[in-house]
């Protein structure tokens, strides 16, 4: 449905140290996992690291717990996406938490 790609940033004192690109094509999984705050950050409360840990986790777990569930999302021509996106929320969280009062942001 239109979902443009974004960039996810977290930044300390303005320094980028995570920079992420996420293809619209992950956004339906994205969503059904807890995970869209990844591209709609800037519409919400979240603005640091700690605030999207609680986030993170969830959309792990549900990736996690139900993987037959989300493959199906994959869209026809990017069969690996449920693993990209997996990959990317374990990436994030582990970022997050070692900089919890970090800046998040995507663009």
């Amino acid at each position: 449905h239109g979902v443009m790609s974004k960039t996810f940033y977290i930044t300390r004192y303005g320094n980028t140290i995570l920079e992420k690109n996420l293809t619209g094509n992950l956004y339906r999984m994205a969503f059904n996992a807890d995970l869209e705050y990844l591209w709609t950050q800037e519409k919400t409360h979240i603005k640091r690291c700690r605030h999207l840990i609680p986030y993170l986790k969830r959309g792990i777990r549900l990736l996690t717990e139900y993987p037959e569930k989300f493959k199906q999302m994959n869209p026809p021509n990017e069969q690996d996406s449920y693993d990209v996106l997996l990959a990317a929320a374990k990436e994030i969280l582990s970022v997050c938490e070692a900089h919890p009062m970090c800046k998040v942001q995507s663009r």
